[in-house]
């Protein structure tokens, strides 16, 4: 199991997360809980609140791009890393700065 912190940002949008990345080799317990063989990405907002481990279940572009992103990059983003949705999806030419 690895923990990793970031700050998503979009327009106007700066919000802290956590993410937990769970497999199957984390223990019976993850295993009957349906995380198989493939890693998986829980992501919640710092503060509290719902925890997905499905991107598309957000129901927002900001979570659901994030989501789906920090999923298929968690080995290459740092903890505490920015994950920027407009540049994501190619709606800025660079990335933005974090703000801590």
């Amino acid at each position: 199991m690895q923990t990793k912190t970031f700050e998503i940002r979009d327009r106007m949008t700066c919000i802290g997360a956590i993410g937990i990345r769970l497999s199957k080799a984390d223990g019976p317990l993850v295993w009957r809980n349906g995380y198989g063989d493939t890693p998986c990405v829980l992501l919640t907002r710092l503060q509290g609140g719902i925890a997905k481990h499905d991107p598309y279940e957000w129901g927002d572009r900001t979570f659901a791009v994030a989501h789906k992103h920090i999923a298929e990059n968690w080995d290459t983003i740092p903890n505490g890393g920015v994950v920027d949705v407009e540049f994501i999806l190619g709606e800025t030419t660079s990335p933005k700065q974090s703000e801590m």
